[in-house]
């Protein structure tokens, strides 16, 4: 029997029972086409016994598979024949995708032996619409070097970088005018992560504007695929992509895992309310469609909706916010996973103690402005409530299922705590919201 288990978004490494050692997982991407190994970090994975292994086939996430590392005498060779067994069904899918459409584009012999399924990327790139990433910091210039190294490396060639520091000293100024002097550099002075959003935000020269997190890597290809999906469904006012863990090396980290994290699965989706299932969680549970820490949106359309709601600033929850109101406005939105960012987890519990009181806080807080902004809606949130205190809080649902035996009781408590206390951050941050009045403002002439 084969030592792995298939992690597609669902299910993650769980962490051992109490008593019995941690194992870290080594982080692998495993390209099928030409059988490359790349791995998150600088020490070789071959120390790990186990490994989170994200296998591609023309750049193309196809699945993602704890696998088993130890006591391998065929090394990384006996890898790429496991996962290729494993995922038999979605390679065979795929190339018959890449056959399909080779019979009915006799064109595009300019572009050689390129696969099919890579055709659209090459021809956008030929004509790239510009595009803004908006990076907000505040007192990490380590992550901030991390992240924009890796903007740096991506294929991907009209875009600016934006980085708006809300920080207390001037360490990431002077990494940006000695190393990054090409970004633009915007200090923020007042408010936090969603001030500094809406600001960056403003200056955008782009036609899409691009937001990840500090804390966060980015695939080569992330901004070809976020600008793709928007190019092909006109009608979507954003684009999310799939989200990986860059390490596993604590438990803390793989418990962050097993709350679902941020992943949403390796097929793409179009979300909007008219085509949403019988007792589908939307417009609310927009979580699930992806996360701030990647999208791009149309930066018009971003502008007609008011920018990110700062009375959100001091709990969060922006990016469900503003994917609520795309949805509500009548928008799509894309969930693309090939559009893949790599996100630093939290590594000790105190700090994803912290983390899920953050998030927590800030659902609540998001869900009261559901109610508050769209009043109209409030029976049919109330019809929803219980299905998602289900999906959120009981033992039993897919999201709590995923938890190990050894999952921390005071997290799943500041998740409980973090809800209660939404509703009043969010009346305090419409308060204060009067200060911040100018960050919601139409865009300057262009």
């Amino acid at each position: 029997m084969r030592d792995s288990a298939p992690h597609f978004g669902w299910s993650a490494p769980r962490v051992t029972v109490e008593g019995d050692p941690f194992n870290p997982r080594a982080i692998l991407e495993l390209e099928l086409a030409d059988h490359s190994v790349r791995w998150k970090g600088s020490e070789s994975p071959t120390h790990r016994n186990r490994a989170l292994v994200l296998v591609r086939l023309h750049s193309k996430p196809l699945g993602v598979l704890d696998v088993a590392l130890a006591g391998r005498s065929d090394g990384f060779e006996g890898v790429f024949v496991e996962v290729s067994e494993e995922l038999a069904v979605l390679i065979a899918e795929h190339l018959d995708k890449d056959a399909s459409a080779e019979l009915l584009q006799v064109v595009a012999r300019e572009q050689g032996d390129l696969p099919s399924c890579l055709r659209g990327r090459a021809a956008l790139l030929k004509s790239a619409p510009s595009v803004s990433i908006v990076l907000a910091t505040k007192n990490r210039p380590v992550l901030v070097n991390r992240c924009l190294e890796s903007i740096y490396e991506l294929e991907y060639t009209n875009y600016e970088v934006i980085v708006v520091d809300s920080s207390t000293g001037g360490e990431t100024e002077t990494l940006i005018s000695e190393k990054f002097s090409d970004v633009r550099y915007i200090r923020n002075l007042s408010g936090r992560v969603c001030v500094a959003k809406n600001r960056g935000a403003k200056l955008a020269d782009g036609q899409y504007v691009a937001f990840t997190d500090d804390d966060a890597e980015v695939d080569r290809y992330w901004i070809s695929q976020l600008v793709l999906t928007l190019e092909s469904v006109p009608s979507a006012a954003c684009a999310t992509g799939l989200v990986l863990p860059l390490e596993l090396d604590t438990p803390a980290q793989a418990w962050f895992e097993e709350t679902g994290a941020f992943v949403e699965g390796i097929r793409s989706r179009r979300i909007d309310l008219e085509h949403r299932e019988p007792g589908s969680l939307l417009p609310y549970a927009t979580g699930r469609i992806g996360a701030g820490v990647n999208m791009a949106w149309r930066r018009d359309t971003l502008a007609e909706m008011g920018y990110f709601d700062v009375a959100l600033d001091r709990c969060g929850a922006e990016d469900l916010a503003a994917f609520f109101d795309a949805l509500c406005a009548g928008y799509e939105i894309v969930y693309e996973p090939g559009a893949i960012v790599w996100h630093q987890h939290r590594r000790t519990v105190d700090e994803l103690r912290e983390q899920t009181l953050w998030h927590a806080t800030g659902l609540g807080a998001y869900l009261t402005r559901c109610l508050v902004k769209e009043p109209g809606r409030i029976w049919d949130l109330m019809t929803r409530i219980p299905g998602g205190l289900r999906y959120g809080f009981a033992a039993s649902s897919v999201r709590n299922g995923r938890k190990s035996a050894s999952f921390p009781r005071e997290v799943t408590r500041q998740e409980w705590i973090g809800f209660v206390r939404g509703p009043a951050a969010y009346a305090r941050g419409s308060l204060a919201r009067r200060r911040f009045e100018g960050t919601r403002v139409n865009p300057p002439p262009r």
